[in-house]
């Protein structure tokens, strides 16, 4: 029994010097410095409570990203929606008018007269232009815009949206048109009446949201991040100074700079082993140093968390 309970009070102890040794390796561990770091502290709008402030070596000043949105507001304002013309409907309707008219006359009449030749004219700019479903007005995309790009196969145009028909126009248009040539061809005025507008009237416009979405990545990539340099030994700011907007967003930069330039050269893994291995080092050093001296501290434990408490403080 007096064994084992030597064996345990044995054990105990071992664990003990184990935990606080293991514990008080942390704790150096993380007090020790490793890279360096930004260590002011400051608010907008309020004093700079720091001695004067130089740059210390050359960075850039970054813009806030109030100012990046607002410059990319501004680019996107005038980057033109993209729409694609389907020019196979044109056809399709060009067959369909030329049909319709066959069938209202007689074998014995002309074919392909002069006026459905007019009348195919007629559709043939009206498909050219573009036809959307509804007016231009509607579109979100076309906000505030007087053009849009039309594309065309591979040819893109710019177009004044003025110029782009809707549905209803487009109708109204052709109708319009009709009526001119009955009055033109009175010979004709009866068939012309039996056509039905609406029957040629599709939208072929269509907006091209994958082409607009990649120009409008393609030009706010572009957009720089930052607005001029600042100079290494330029003055930032000064002891009391109010830290205003412009000064915020230099001291914002710096710690950017700071932060991002962080053991730059250096392996940040190679940096967290020395610090390991020199506490390790240290602790080792110290565990021996008073099993030979001072063996007494080491079973005072009272003593000897008072001694790793203060190293680590």
């Amino acid at each position: 029994m007096d064994t084992f309970l030597k064996n345990l009070k044995k054990y105990t102890r071992t664990f003990y010097w184990a935990f606080i040794f293991l514990v008080t390796a942390v704790l150096l561990f993380l007090a020790l410095p490793g890279e360096q770091r930004f260590k002011y502290e400051f608010q907008k709008g309020f004093l700079w409570r720091h001695e004067n402030l130089v740059a210390p070596f050359d960075f850039a000043i970054l813009k806030s990203s109030e100012e990046i949105q607002k410059e990319k507001d501004e680019i996107l304002e005038g980057v033109l929606p993209y729409f694609e013309l389907d020019t196979a409907i044109t056809h399709e309707i060009i067959i369909r008018l030329t049909t319709d008219w066959q069938n209202l006359s007689d074998s014995s009449e002309n074919q392909t007269p002069e006026v459905i030749a007019e009348a195919g004219d007629v559709l043939r700019k009206i498909y050219q232009n573009g036809i959307l479903p509804r007016s231009p007005e509607t579109y979100p995309e076309l906000a505030g815009k007087e053009e849009l790009r039309r594309k065309t196969g591979n040819l893109v145009s710019r177009t004044r949206t003025e110029n782009i028909y809707s549905e209803k126009t487009a109708y109204n248009e052709f109708n319009q048109a009709l009526t001119q040539l009955a009055e033109k061809h009175p010979e004709s005025a009866e068939k012309l009446q039996l056509l039905q507008p609406e029957k040629y009237i599709v939208s072929n416009l269509s907006y091209d949201s994958q082409t607009t979405q990649k120009e409008r990545e393609e030009i706010t990539k572009n957009i720089s991040a930052t607005r001029g340099m600042l100079q290494a030994g330029e003055r930032i700011i000064l002891e009391g100074e109010i830290v205003d907007d412009s000064k915020y967003q230099i001291l914002e930069s710096l710690k950017t700079s700071y932060e991002s330039n962080r053991g730059e050269g250096i392996n940040r893994y190679m940096v967290s082993v020395g610090k390991g291995i020199i506490v390790l080092m240290f602790m080792v050093l110290l565990f021996t140093f008073l099993y030979i001296y001072r063996l007494d501290i080491l079973h005072q434990f009272s003593k000897l968390s008072f001694l790793l408490l203060f190293l680590v403080s």
